[in-house]
């Protein structure tokens, strides 16, 4: 006979090299996806989009012989909060443990934690030395923030070395927190403490907050660095002295300035009316009718007057070559010209003359501008080192030495004012117990989910529904629960189904719609599973909905199939392999109605060289076309060939996987082997589940140690005497 294009031509002939070689590559692509698949989109392995729920989809979308096959990845299989919260109930013990050892720790460190003592005093700044009064008012937003700014620059080398003179102690036995690392508190010497001057958010309120294993030190600490801050209301009634000489002289300056400006301008101005006159007056021309003094009103009359006699002039000499009334009107237009001449040198004596005074007035002006800038500048310069004075500790000490006035007497500013004094609380404010246990318990949750993670990260053994979708894409059909247990139902299965009843209806429903192929093989993987047990109870449910069923046992001189189902084969595929009969005279009926088998029966030797004599694949695919589903408990497909080379290229595969008993790399290489054969992963079903998980086992074995333990005699006896023990 002629073997199947997929079979081996020859029993016991390998796979060609160049298929092998593709299905390694699929499986090492699923391994990588697999790594990824437990912390982002989840895969599976369609060979295309059709709506089967394994592997593949269509018949008619199936590559051809020589053709490579693609896995493409399913988009829809993302893990989901439902999925995390399965993944965390299935790792709930190890957490508690995290939680307990975590809850442990923190009351170790609390009592292991020396005692520490906090005194606090709080200051206002009630003015600002920088600023004006109006400065401050039109700008609130910049006067908090010079506030902070004050308030924040107390700390300091120069001052913590006073303190520490003052108090008799070593500075490095003081640390201000803000500015440097922070002093350990533990040990036998008491004069140590740390400082930290902090500024309440939009306020003008600081605090200062001293910790010290000693509480009357902290306080010592708090009223000297008030001592020493206070100094700063000398320093800012200086000043405000040169803070009020600094705006009058400011004042005054700006007044030279304006009009130094105006002068400047009107210099400008008359020298160039003056480049214009020159320039007019080399060229010979009429001085009068220069722009200049057009808006002269004496100018602009004897115009006048000279345009009227000259119009009457021309007016007689048209009739007239003499006479005394125009020799008269003649004489009188020479007066008028002369005297428009000697106007228009007046004026232009007076333009150089203003020129001359506006220079001088612009050189005294400069210079009182100059002499008040100079005064300004010195000023502010002694602004500035008083300014630096409040955040250099060093200067304040040097020009409050330095600038004493000769009577001693120091005028004051209120810029600090001490709102409450430093007192030492005598209750310890660290350790506290409930931010030990609080700190216990989130780091031991956070290491109990980080060990349970690592654990489900490296633990790929497969163990739950939503394990399977998201590492390997194929779906998980059914979970069957240990034998054996009181209520065998997995609890915490809820995201798929929970016994084969669904895996029937699902069979039903594809058969309803798609009328796909109704060959369905079962074959484990791993250890643990019994495919035999699941196949011989879908195989009665289905024969009990009324669907022809027929059960094809591969498993040869093994009849525990045909006793699970209650047959008694007389012949079974070793005949028929022998022999030259049609399939159907091997098949046997069960009680079950529309229930049949064709057991494999018993033989010794090489499978593979049995299975070849007669091609079985075409015998199935004619007897799908007879019966509605055929069932085929084939062997592990990992392990043996017989399911290859018996069932036809379109048979779906439902995988049997014990519990924890197969990884999914397992999975992943039979999924490869099946994809080189053109069959498709129908899904995968697992057995010998737990009945509860494990923090709700541990839960029960509680209430049963703690029901026994109060049947105990003694328990009874205490329970007498402690009365809210009997309640």
């Amino acid at each position: 006979m002629t073997p199947s294009p997929l079979q081996p031509s020859r029993p016991g002939e390998e796979i060609p090299d160049a298929v092998m070689q593709q299905a390694a590559a699929i499986a090492r692509e699923q391994m990588r996806i697999l790594l990824l698949g437990l912390t982002a989109n989840g895969t599976s392995w369609p060979l295309d989009s059709g709506s089967g729920p394994g592997l593949g989809g269509s018949p008619a979308a199936l590559p051809s012989g020589n053709a490579p096959m693609e896995l493409v990845g399913d988009e829809g299989q993302e893990p989901t909060f439902q999925n995390f919260l399965s993944l965390a109930r299935e790792q709930a013990h190890i957490w508690l443990v995290g939680v307990s050892i975590g809850l442990l720790l923190g009351f170790v460190m609390y009592l292991a934690t020396p005692r520490t003592y906090q005194a606090k005093g709080t200051f206002l700044v009630d003015q600002l030395p920088f600023t004006t009064t109006t400065e401050t008012a039109n700008d609130p937003e910049t006067s908090r923030e010079m506030v902070q700014s004050l308030i924040l620059s107390i700390p300091g080398r120069e001052i913590k070395r006073a303190i520490a003179l003052r108090l008799r102690v070593l500075p490095s036995a003081l640390s201000f927190n803000d500015k440097e690392r922070a002093i350990s508190l533990r040990g036998f010497d008491s004069s140590r403490a740390n400082i930290k001057v902090a500024a309440t958010r939009n306020s003008r309120l600081g605090t200062i907050t001293v910790e010290s294993c000693n509480p009357e030190f902290a306080t010592k600490v708090v009223n000297t660095l008030f001592d020493e801050i206070l100094t700063m209301n000398t320093l800012a009634g200086r000043l405000a002295e040169v803070q009020s000489q600094l705006t009058l002289t400011r004042g005054t300056s700006a007044k030279l300035v304006d009009t130094l400006a105006t002068v400047t301008s009107e210099r400008v101005r008359l020298e160039e009316e003056v480049r214009e006159l020159d320039a007019y007056t080399a060229k010979k021309l009429p001085l009068a009718e220069f722009s200049a003094f057009s808006n002269d009103t004496t100018i602009n009359n004897l115009k006048t007057q000279l345009n009227f006699v000259e119009s009457e002039y021309y007016s007689l000499a048209t009739y007239s070559t003499r006479g005394l009334r125009l020799d008269g009107k003649r004489a009188e237009a020479a007066g008028l010209r002369h005297q428009l001449d000697k106007q228009a040198q007046h004026l232009s004596q007076a333009l150089r003359s203003t020129l001359d005074i506006s220079r001088t007035e612009e050189e005294v002006l400069t210079r009182r501008v100059a002499e008040n800038e100079k005064a300004i500048s010195q000023l502010q310069t002694k602004r500035g080192e008083l300014g630096r004075a409040f955040s250099d500790f060093s200067l304040r000490k040097r020009l409050l030495a330095e600038g004493k006035p000769e009577d001693g007497i120091e005028s004051q500013a209120s810029v600090i004012a001490v709102v409450d004094p430093g007192l030492a609380d005598q209750k310890p404010v660290r350790p506290s117990l409930v931010l030990n246990l609080l700190l216990g318990l989130f780091f031991g949750l956070a290491g109990g989910a980080g060990v349970a993670f690592l654990i489900h990260l490296l633990d790929s053994r497969l163990r739950t529904p939503v394990q399977i979708e998201m590492a390997t894409g194929l779906p998980c059909l059914a979970t069957i629960p240990r034998l054996g247990g009181e209520d065998a139902h997995p609890t915490h299965f809820t995201d798929a189904p929970t016994d084969l009843g669904y895996l029937r209806g699902q069979l039903l429903r594809d058969s309803f719609t798609n009328r796909q192929h109704p060959l369905f093989a079962f074959s484990t993987v791993g250890h643990g599973g019994d495919s035999r047990e699941a196949l011989a109870q879908l195989a009665i449910l289905l024969a009990k909905s009324e669907k022809k069923t027929l059960v094809i046992n591969l498993n040869f001189s093994d009849d525990r199939l045909a006793k699970r189902l209650g047959i008694a084969p007389r012949s079974g595929l070793t005949d028929w392999l022998f022999a030259d009969d049609a399939l159907e005279e091997h098949i046997a009926y069960s009680a079950v109605q529309e229930l049949a088998m064709i057991d494999a029966g018993e033989f010794e030797g090489d499978v593979d060289s049995l299975i070849s004599r007669r091609p079985l694949a075409p015998e199935l695919t004619r007897l799908a076309g007879k019966w509605d589903f055929i069932l085929i408990d084939g062997p592990p497909l990992l392990d043996e060939w017989h399911l290859l080379l018996a069932a036809p290229p379109r048979t779906q595969i439902i995988v049997v996987s014990g519990y924890q008993g197969a990884t999914t790399s397992d999975l992943m290489r039979l999924a490869a082997r099946a994809a080189t054969a053109r069959m498709e992963i129908y899904g995968v079903v697992l057995q010998g589940c737990p009945e509860m998980e494990p923090a709700e086992e541990w839960l029960v074995r509680a209430k049963k140690f703690a029901a026994e333990f109060e049947q105990k005699p003694f328990v009874k006896d205490a329970k007498r005497y402690i009365p809210f023990w009997k309640k």
